[in-house]
């Protein structure tokens, strides 16, 4: 296999909002900043698809809103097990990000009283910001408001963004990272990455599922990268479901339409939230996802979904302050006041992910995480809009962070040829011996059915136990498998890292003997204060695990 060398100062891994924002703070630290990108910036990664909302609270905000409140509201959704000093942090760098994501271009809704503010469930004041296009259209759950114009800045400053590169292998010597491997499949070569410091941005792992509104790339690569150098995971059996993916268009309902008088009804014509919580159709996001999953398996739902009224909400308010979403509709020639949407739960977000502080240093030196790809600030469940928020917060610290720790580091040419060469000699011997006695891509749909009927919504011991026995006999025909090239080479790479991550989400849920927030078992349905706190789990020499329960005082 060909092979290329590339140095730089900090390596950010990523290409979404929590990438940039930590390409950009880093470069303007004044290191050499590379980022590299599983597919085209751009066009990849969770961010896109996002729908553009930040939650946040502005000092100018003229309601009643404050800093405490958002903090108070992000950890009752959490079930309390947020990592306070993580959800401090964010919550008193919010304002501030905002107005440098302003710098950079990003645009935020307006009108003739100033920036919109809608009010999303689980929130209590209005404090939902929503991103606009240049031209002052009002975002698409499919547009790049947030990041071209973070693109368009990082080239600006002279930032390397390396694209359609996969990230394999982290490089690690006495327990510091010191670069990483990367797979170039268009160009069928290896990059060998020296990097005084590393950064992981690249997301959730979404697509590890076989129902989820992910785009493809979301397979967990941090969360495997982190365990594979010796890093700890926490939280991992925290997966958020969005209680809403419309059936048509394909697309998740904009959730705070249900604040303007979107309904959720069953085939019965019922609204039946209040009969799951008094906030009835403004509940959090893990009760209306189990809500609408009891009222399908009841037989209350069609298809596997359940309808959703938007006969209430205005015209006027939808055409202003979710006009893509109004313009979608219209154009499949849907009428707001007569037709039902049809829409089910798909997963959405993993509120868990590598254990970091709040400088996003991990367990591991010089390697750094942020957003998707760190766990802990949402708790049991994320409220919405706080996705972005801290992706934007924490992507800010990485960069600032890891560009002061480099300063005074030396490169490591000699450890870093000397780390790679072993995998990569595996690997050629892998590619000499090729054999295709099965498809890679069933083993995908595979984990992907088995992570999705056993460890979804609804879980118990006996789905759970029957899931690790499932994914154990997925590996071990996935270890027979011979690639024939290096694209082949780099899909069963990123295969075993969706079996690992599987693994840890199985284990940790597995571990906890409860029912809280998004972690839900019918074995254990009700909250036990004996697990309050989080779970973290490692990755042992022999590749089983170790958990522990870090108790909240």
């Amino acid at each position: 296999m060909k092979r290329e060398k590339v140095k730089t100062d900090v390596l950010v891994v990523g290409s979404g909002l929590a990438a940039l924002s930590a390409a950009i703070e880093a470069k303007k630290n004044g290191v050499q900043v590379k980022l590299v990108s599983k597919g085209k910036v751009g066009k990849s990664g969770n961010t896109i698809i996002s729908g553009g909302g930040f939650s946040l609270c502005l000092p100018d905000d003229s309601n009643e809103d404050s800093l405490e409140s958002h903090y108070q509201d992000t950890l009752r959704a959490g079930v309390y097990i947020n990592d306070r000093q993580l959800l401090k942090k964010m919550i008193s760098e919010e304002s501030k990000t905002f107005y440098e994501l302003q710098k950079y271009g990003l645009r935020f809704q307006k009108n003739r009283e100033g920036l919109v503010k809608k009010k999303a469930p689980g929130h209590s004041y209005a404090r939902f910001h929503t991103i606009e296009k240049g031209n002052g259209k009002a975002t698409s759950l499919q547009s790049q408001g947030i990041i071209l114009p973070l693109k368009k800045k990082a080239e600006d400053m002279g930032i390397d963004l390396i694209e359609n590169v996969t990230i394999v292998k982290l490089l690690v010597k006495d327990s510091k990272v010191i670069g990483a491997i990367g797979i170039d499949s268009n160009d069928e070569k290896i990059l060998v990455f020296e990097a005084k410091a590393v950064i992981l941005a690249t997301g959730g792992g979404g697509k590890i599922f076989s129902c989820t509104n992910n785009v493809r790339g979301m397979t967990g690569d941090a969360y495997a990268l982190a365990l594979e150098a010796g890093a700890r995971l926490r939280d991992m059996e925290f997966i958020q479901f969005h209680p809403a993916m419309l059936v048509s268009p394909r697309i998740t309902f904009p959730t705070p339409l249900f604040n303007e008088g979107a309904t959720l009804k069953n085939t019965d014509g019922e609204s039946f939230m209040k009969k799951y919580d008094p906030c009835g159709d403004m509940a959090t996001r893990d009760i209306m996802a189990r809500a609408i999953f009891t009222e399908i398996t009841q037989g209350k739902g069609i298809n596997g979904s359940v309808y959703i009224d938007c006969s209430e909400v205005d015209t006027t308010i939808l055409e202003t302050r979710y006009e893509y979403f109004y313009r979608l509709v219209k154009r499949q020639k849907i009428n707001f006041q007569r037709d039902y949407f049809r829409a089910h739960p798909v997963v959405h977000f993993i509120m868990g992910g590598v254990l970091i502080d709040t400088e996003c240093k991990t367990d591991i030196e010089a390697l750094f995480a942020a957003g998707e790809a760190a766990g802990g600030v949402h708790g049991a469940n994320r409220l919405a809009g706080n996705a972005l928020t801290e992706a934007a917060v924490f992507g800010r610290i990485a960069g600032q962070k890891a560009s002061e720790y480099v300063s005074n580091r030396n490169h490591y040419s000699n450890e870093v040829e000397i780390a790679a060469e072993p995998l990569i000699k595996s690997w050629d011997k892998l590619l000499e011996a090729s054999r295709n006695d099965f498809e890679l891509e069933d083993i995908r749909k595979s984990i992907g059915e088995v992570m999705w009927n056993k460890v979804g919504l609804i879980r118990s011991e006996a789905t759970l136990v029957e899931a690790k026995e499932d994914i154990s006999s997925i590996n071990s025909s996935l270890i027979k498998y011979r690639p024939n090239n290096i694209k082949e080479l780099n899909s069963w790479l990123e295969l075993q890292r969706m079996i690992l991550v599987s693994r840890a989400i199985v284990e940790s849920s597995l571990k906890r003997k409860e029912s809280r927030g998004a972690h839900y078992r019918t074995d254990f349905a009700l909250k036990n204060d004996d697990y309050f706190g989080s779970i973290l789990i490692s990755r042992k020499d022999d590749d089983t695990f170790s958990l522990l329960l870090q108790r909240i005082s």
